[in-house]
């Protein structure tokens, strides 16, 4: 802020300056005021109303707000990892309540996120190639009709008898050379992917359910 503070508005803009004395601040009591607007330049003034704009503004710009955060968080996900990152362990306790409200609110996708995340680590510790996300496995179900391929019974029927969801079975198997791509993935209930799995262990073969799905 410059020494020299006009007494009057209409000194201050002749001078070219950004500050004049007038009437005290009814919020903090400061004389200082700026000479553009008349609104009050104490720090602590400026701080609360730009505050308050700005949520009144997010309030009145909600839709097109929301939309643009999406956008900009799909246009920058290495970015948007790391302000996570440095969010979590700055907020360990909020961050932990964070996910388990997630948790709580999407049963099924926590569910075949936990598959994924299991497949992509025992692709992981067999070295082998290709990765695929939630939504790829989620859209495979989907293209399928959620339903195991073998015995055909569907993921909804399937969770109310035994409260388990479809597994990822690789067709080549991982430790045969099979990649985790999501074109080397069928999905099965638990108890055929066994079932699968004693079939290639006693015949040397792998039933890929695929081929004999219309």
């Amino acid at each position: 802020m410059p020494n020299l503070i006009y007494s009057t508005r209409k000194d201050a803009i002749t001078n070219n300056q950004q500050f004049y004395i007038g009437k005290p601040c009814v919020d903090c009591s400061s004389t200082i005021r700026f000479s553009k607007n008349c609104k009050c330049a104490a720090k602590g003034c400026v701080v609360k109303k730009w505050k308050s704009y700005k949520q009144q503004w997010n309030k009145l710009n909600n839709d097109g707000l929301l939309a643009y955060r999406k956008k900009w968080k799909k246009e920058h996900p290495d970015k948007m990892k790391s302000y996570r990152k440095k969010w979590n362990e700055k907020n360990p306790e909020m961050a932990k309540i964070c996910v388990e409200n997630w948790q709580r609110n999407n049963p099924e996708r926590y569910a075949a996120n936990t598959r994924v995340s299991a497949s992509r680590r025992r692709a992981f510790l067999r070295n082998a190639e290709g990765t695929h996300t939630l939504d790829e496995w989620l859209a495979l179900k989907n293209s399928y009709g959620n339903i195991c391929l073998c015995c055909k019974i569907s993921e909804e029927e399937l969770h109310q008898l035994t409260k388990m969801r479809l597994t990822e079975d690789h067709i080549i198997p991982l430790h045969d050379g099979g990649s985790n791509w999501i074109t080397n993935i069928q999905p099965l209930c638990k108890s055929c992917n066994v079932k699968n799995y004693k079939h290639r262990q006693k015949y040397g073969e792998q039933i890929d359910y695929r081929l004999k799905t219309p």
